[in-house]
């Protein structure tokens, strides 16, 4: 497992992936590895704009890809965004990173940090497991 270090932006997790899946004997579909970064980068992002902030991230291989893991400060839960009925093509209204998140991955798991001891939310982590091969 492979963790990245302050300062935590989207093109260092990036990096992370590319340098965690560079480590595997197994060459990977590039077009998998092209997905697995956007999808990523667009949670990074979202952790930068929409979570206050990444605080951790991950990532290690699992044997059907790579696994990302970003922690934010947030407690909301991430949620999809639909085009407003009208707009037209193309939106530059943002929002849809989340959806695009849940085609590329084969699994993503939102997990809520404990609060702390005075009840206040703590932020979440999500995870990613992205295919690659």
């Amino acid at each position: 497992m492979r963790a990245l270090r302050a300062p935590f932006t989207a093109a260092a997790v990036r990096d992370l992936v590319r340098e965690t899946v560079a480590a595997d004997s197994e060459p990977c579909d590039p077009r998998a590895m092209g997905d697995a970064v956007l999808a990523t980068s667009e949670l990074a992002t979202n952790a930068i704009v929409h979570g206050g902030g990444i605080t951790h991230c991950q990532a290690r291989l699992v044997p059907l890809g790579v696994e990302v893991s970003i922690d934010d400060l947030s407690p909301a839960l991430p949620r999809l965004t639909e085009r407003p009925p009208g707009t037209e093509a193309p939106y530059v209204g943002g929002g849809f990173g989340w959806r695009l998140i849940q085609q590329l991955a084969l699994r993503v798991t939102v997990t809520p940090h404990d609060p702390a001891p005075d009840g206040t939310p703590r932020g979440k982590r999500i995870t990613l497991v992205l295919p690659l091969y």
